[in-house]
């Protein structure tokens, strides 16, 4: 080779990072050269993201147009670090962590740190380091590059230039320009051990900040596998402030979408068709690979969709799915629920909400939607009192501890169906294992509510898929709100409904279409707590068996005159209104509006237990248009406790006290 071919390949190296991998490749590694396009796609992300030092010059690249159905990975967006996650045994630490730092190190003295979970995989990483710049190759074309120091962990040349690997515990002491976090936490360790992440978090927040020399001038670069939620990767992406400053990278082992991946040197994109496997060259269809590891690992290491570890409560085949076509509508619905975790009242900073809603249909439990959403205290209050609003007769379930106690005084007298929830001594972990004893016998029900007309199939929402993401991998994940509001909605529903004072008597049975029943004869029975009213018109259908029928329901707040003229409006053929409310404020009142008569129940405890027979002898109907009726009814309840004198939670039952004092009214007929 003549001097002036020596020069040219020596410009060509420090102009082109992927030409020089692909000529001394051989120097360090035994292994034959397998590209695909994969290495090139390293090489080129990786020499764009070292731009602070080398520059850029702008290509002119046309990218397909994006749809649904593709992806485009095109990591010119102009930020500083760089997140890259690719499966095992892809060469990534050879390629960023040995030959990226070295190939730099041409142009300019960097300081250049390798981070590593191991001191041992640190100590290979600079050995490799080593066998480029001290074989022969390197020499010729590089004479100017002189080491000065030479240790396991160490590399320094004459111009100031420093590489040096090390595990993160390790990393202390050291100034850098460019950080390469290559694999910070062991695969096996990072599924079982909740510590070993925190760890390697900590490391990532706290001492790699520090570590850098120049603000203005540094790249980062976090190169892994996927392991789980909560990992590097992981916790990037949840950190709003921090995922800002990253370009995302994923390469999974077999493309779900057409993908295509931006070489940003040469300008070419690289196609992945849908289905298509990411280094065929070399691994094949990824079968062998699959059998070999298990699906979990498959999908966590190799997909880039990570699955915490054996230790997750809520398995894959829990998860019962139904489109939405297929489910009972929830308009047709026994009784709509949602349930809450709520922030914290007195942080300074808005804290998130995690909110289930669902319906039940006889024994299944249908989730519908969700939220996750950081909110301030008084926004989460408001969304409660929404809700109530658009689904008339919802239960709403809020933990009675913490966070939801203040909701529940708050709310408790203004909005209707509030339940508190009494977690006793259970921990979060425990609650979500009593609840998938339920998802385990198929009772509970993802419902695909969105229609995704390019597949011609029902998809999950957003806000549905981040929730049974979350499912899957609790504990192990960045915020459990939704987890909890779930898992208490699930014992809620399931577990509370043997406390129900009228949970065996009442059921589908009861529930009729009155259209065809005369109105004449019919009494107005309302109860009053606070502002609140409820009112229900009951018609006498006697026969052989008398029965009360309940046609028609109504729920309004207002002042006591206010509240006379709805009620007024209500029956408008009425004169007279049967007061079932708890105190006597209004007993006997007459006004222009109305007349109020009030008929006392001396025995509460007879007056439930005459009522619990009427419903199971059939003897009371509700129409089904009563979703707020029937709301009262499965909400009232027997106390949890084991004293005998605590026998309810309330005595404030709502639309049940009118059917209570009704079965007084006419005499009692059972």
């Amino acid at each position: 080779m003549t001097e002036l071919e020596r020069l040219l390949y020596r410009e060509l190296y420090k102009k082109s990072f992927y030409d020089f991998v692909k000529d001394f490749w051989d120097c360090c590694e035994p292994a034959k050269f397998i590209d695909g396009k994969l290495i090139q796609i390293y090489c080129e992300i990786f020499q764009y993201m070292c731009r602070d030092w080398i520059g850029y010059d702008e290509v002119d690249i046309k990218l397909p147009e994006r749809t649904e159905e593709t992806e485009i990975i095109d990591v010119r967006q102009g930020r500083r670090n760089l997140c890259l996650e690719v499966p095992p045994r892809h060469t990534k630490s050879l390629i960023f962590n040995v030959f990226g730092a070295t190939w730099l190190w041409l142009s300019y003295p960097i300081k250049a740190v390798s981070i590593s979970h191991t001191g041992g995989l640190a100590a290979q990483m600079n050995a490799k380091r080593y066998a480029i710049i001290n074989s022969e190759k390197f020499r010729y074309f590089f004479p100017d590059i002189v080491l000065t120091m030479n240790t396991s962990t160490f590399l320094r040349d004459e111009r100031g230039g420093e590489l040096y690997s090390l595990n993160r515990n390790a990393f202390t002491g050291y100034g850098c320009d460019i950080a390469i976090n290559d694999d910070l936490t062991n695969a096996e360790t990072a599924r079982k051990d909740q510590a070993e992440m925190e760890n390697a978090w900590s490391y990532y927040q706290n001492t790699l900040p520090s570590r850098i020399n120049n603000i203005n001038k540094y790249c980062i670069f976090n190169i892994q596998q996927r392991l789980a939620p909560n990992d590097i990767a992981g916790h990037i992406r949840n950190d709003e402030a921090l995922s800002s400053t990253y370009v995302f990278v994923t390469l999974p082992a077999i493309f779900e979408k057409d993908t295509y991946v931006v070489c940003p040197i040469s300008g070419e994109v690289v196609h992945y068709p849908k289905g298509s496997f990411l280094w065929e060259e070399r691994l094949g269809n990824y079968e062998s690979i699959r059998k070999q590891v298990g699906e979990s690992i498959f999908q966590t290491q190799y997909l880039q969709k990570p699955i915490a570890s054996d230790k997750t409560v809520v398995k894959r085949e829990m998860i019962v799915e139904k489109d939405l076509p297929d489910t009972p509508q929830i308009e047709n619905a026994d009784i709509v629920y949602a349930s809450h975790d709520f922030p914290v009242k007195d942080k300074d900073t808005s804290d998130y909400l995690g909110s289930v809603l669902a319906y039940r249909v006889g024994a299944n439990l249908y989730i519908t939607d969700c939220l996750e959403k950081r909110m301030a205290f008084v926004q989460s209050v408001e969304y409660v009192e929404q809700l109530n609003d658009v689904y008339a007769g919802i239960i709403q379930v809020i933990e009675d501890k913490a966070n939801g106690s203040p909701v529940l005084q708050q709310l408790q007298d203004k909005v209707p169906g509030m339940q508190a929830f009494q977690p006793g001594a259970a921990s979060k972990m425990q609650r979500l294992e009593s609840a998938s004893l339920y998802m385990n016998s198929g009772n509970v029900i993802f419902v695909k509510t969105k229609f995704d007309k390019f597949t011609n199939t029902y998809t999950y929402t957003e806000a549905m898929q981040n929730l049974i993401t979350r499912l899957l991998n609790f504990p192990f994940v960045e915020h459990d709100d939704i987890v909890d509001a779930f898992s208490m909605l699930v014992l809620f529903v399931f577990m509370d409904r043997k406390f129900m004072v009228y949970g065996r008597a009442f059921n589908s049975d009861n529930i009729i279409d009155t259209k065809d029943i005369s109105r004449k004869n019919t009494t107005i029975f309302f109860n009053k707590e606070g502002d609140v009213w409820k009112a229900l018109e009951i018609a006498p259908l006697y026969s052989a068996e008398t029965k009360l029928c309940v046609l028609r329901e109504i729920l309004f707040k207002a002042d006591v005159e206010s509240g006379l003229e709805k009620l007024k409006a209500f029956g408008e053929n009425k004169r007279v209104f049967i007061d079932c409310s708890a105190t006597e404020a209004m007993r006997g009142m007459t006004t222009q509006i109305a007349s109020v008569e009030r008929y006392e129940i001396d025995d509460f405890d007879k007056s439930v237990a005459q009522t619990n027979l009427a419903f199971s002898m059939k003897r009371i109907l509700i129409d089904k248009g009563c979703v707020q009726t029937r709301s009262d009814i499965e909400s009232f309840k027997y106390s949890k406790t084991k004293d005998e004198t605590a026998k309810y939670v309330t005595q404030k039952d709502g639309f049940v006290a009118c059917l209570r004092l009704a079965l007084q009214y006419y005499g009692g007929i059972v």
